[in-house]
C-alpha cells in the first residue's frame, strides 16, 4: 500500500505490515513518530512501525532526550526510513532525521532507534516500480 500525503504525518501507534506485504508512506512535509511508540524494555529488537517511511522534510522521533532521569521508550522500525527525500545528498539540506530519544544510562549499552531490514519488501518494491518493456520485430509477409 502507498499513502501519499500532501503535508505532515504524525505517527501515534504501532504499524505492522505481514510477511509480503508492503506499506510506502511518502509525505510531502515531515514525518513525527510519537514518543508513545516503542518499548521501555532496551534489549528488544521487535519492530513496532514496519514500513518505508520517507519525507520531503524531517523524520523525527519525539522524545524528552531524559529529561527529570526518565529514560524515553526504544523504537524500533523494520524498514527504511529516508528524510530529505528529494535531495538526499545535498550538503545543508534542509531534512534531516531528528532522534529526541535518549535511554539514559542505557545509552551505554542499547540504541534509542534501532532500524531492520525487511528484505520481503525488495521483492514487492520490485512490482511497484517495474517498467514496461515492449519489443518489436518486423516480419516478412
Amino acid at each position: 500500500m502507498l499513502l501519499l500525503v500532501n503535508g505532515n504525518v504524525t505517527i501515534r501507534n504501532n504499524i505492522s505490515v505481514p510477511t509480503g506485504g508492503l506499506l510506502i508512506i511518502a509525505a510531502k512535509g515531515d514525518i513525527t513518530i510519537d514518543r508513545i511508540i516503542g518499548t521501555t524494555d532496551p534489549s528488544i529488537t521487535t519492530p513496532h512501525i514496519n514500513g518505508i517511511l520517507t519525507a520531503e522534510g524531517s523524520i523525527t522521533l519525539d522524545g524528552t532526550n531524559c529529561a527529570g532521569g526518565s529514560p524515553d521508550r526504544r523504537l524500533n522500525v523494520g524498514g527504511a526510513l529516508v528524510a530529505n527525500s528529494l535531495k538526499p545528498f545535498q550538503v545543508g539540506a534542509s531534512g534531516t532525521l531528528v532522534n529526541n530519544r535518549s535511554l539514559c544510562l542505557s545509552n551505554q549499552s542499547y540504541p534509542s532507534l534501532y532500524v531492520s531490514s525487511r528484505y520481503d519488501f525488495i521483492t514487492q518494491m520490485t512490482d511497484f516500480y517495474k517498467t514496461s518493456y515492449t519489443r518489436w520485430r518486423e516480419l516478412a509477409p
